[in-house]
């Protein structure tokens, strides 16, 4: 099977579940036992994504355990102390807790790492002014769902408030990891890294709208 297959079968699986996935949120009546899938689609999310990339699967595996271990253990920084992003607390909606934060919150972090890092990779520009611009891309979606995820019970933050310092601290900890996958992946999927991220968006855009 050639990566052109896994691609193709990648956008094709992805598309069908979001697009049950959002039908079932908008609608009030499914909408309690579609989002007790949430971290079982985080996790397909994040498997098909890296499955797309085929030939490199050992470095992206190597990638996504040193994201996964940062980002979870930053977002347990950052809840414990509130110094980092602010006071919040992490709700049921992305499962169960350790240490007072999902184990998917470290998926989510690979999920949108490789994607942004994958949408920039290709260009021919000089690849600091990349890994900012990818840095950017992930905050400025954060910067997106934020009203969305307090709204399903990914999050709360104290006071309903979303502090500045969110952004900064998503702006740094994003631009280290860039940095990072830089120095150790050879190569990603661009296609497929566009299409996730992009599909992140259009479905927070539209359950935006019903919540």
């Amino acid at each position: 099977m050639n990566k052109w297959n896994r691609t193709q079968r990648s956008i094709f699986f992805l598309t069908c579940v979001y697009i049950v996935g959002t039908f079932g949120i908008c609608a009030e009546v499914s909408r309690e036992q579609i989002l007790l899938l949430t971290p079982i689609n985080l996790l397909f999310t994040t498997g098909m994504y890296l499955w797309s990339n085929e030939g490199f699967e050992k470095p992206l595996l190597r990638a996504s355990i040193i994201v996964a271990l940062i980002g979870f253990f930053v977002e347990v920084a950052g809840v414990k102390t509130g110094v980092l992003f602010g006071s919040y607390y992490y709700g049921p909606t992305l499962g169960p807790h350790i240490l007072e934060v999902p184990p998917t919150m470290g998926v989510n972090w690979v999920l949108l790492s490789l994607s942004s890092f994958g949408i920039f990779f290709h260009l021919k520009w000089n690849k600091y002014l990349k890994m900012i611009l990818a840095a950017a891309l992930m905050v400025g979606l954060d910067y997106f769902i934020e009203p969305v995820a307090m709204g399903l019970d990914f999050w709360q933050w104290e006071g309903d408030v979303v502090p500045f310092k969110n952004y900064v601290m998503w702006f740094s900890t994003a631009a280290i990891i860039q940095y990072i996958l830089y120095r150790i992946l050879p190569d990603i999927n661009q296609k497929t890294s566009l299409f996730v991220f992009s599909l992140q968006f259009v479905f927070f855009l539209i359950i935006r709208f019903f919540i």
